[in-house]
């Protein structure tokens, strides 16, 4: 089995997926809830900087975006809603227009835990 490691540093979580997190992050993808989209990002401005005391800062954030047609279901993109207090901070540039997603993958909650993980 081939399994490709990601090329980068360092990675950051502000939370572990359990509840109550998974039930905010559940609730704005699919419930529209988009305050908690905002509550998360208003604790991820607070914390993002805490990761790099002694590291330089990243100079942007590159979101992976959704599916044309996922994010015309969904009517917005819930990684766009995270990010909308980090960007009015202007503590650091949000770009989401570099990226495409071209192939319209399953969603996740419609693949079974050992492909998630491939």
């Amino acid at each position: 089995m081939y399994v490709h490691t990601a090329n980068f540093d360092r990675l950051c979580a502000l939370f572990s997926y359990k509840p109550p997190v998974a039930k905010l992050i559940t609730d704005l993808k699919f419930n529209h809830k988009l305050a908690y989209g905002n509550l998360l990002g208003q604790l991820l401005v607070t914390q993002y900087p805490l990761w790099y005391t002694n590291l330089p800062m990243p100079e942007v954030i590159i979101p992976v975006p959704l599916h044309d047609s996922r994010h015309r279901q969904r009517g917005f993109n819930q990684t766009q809603e995270l990010l909308r207090p980090m960007a009015k901070t202007k503590q650091i540039t949000i770009v989401d227009d570099l990226c495409v997603r071209v192939k319209n993958t399953k969603p996740q909650t419609q693949v079974g835990a050992t492909k998630r993980r491939r």
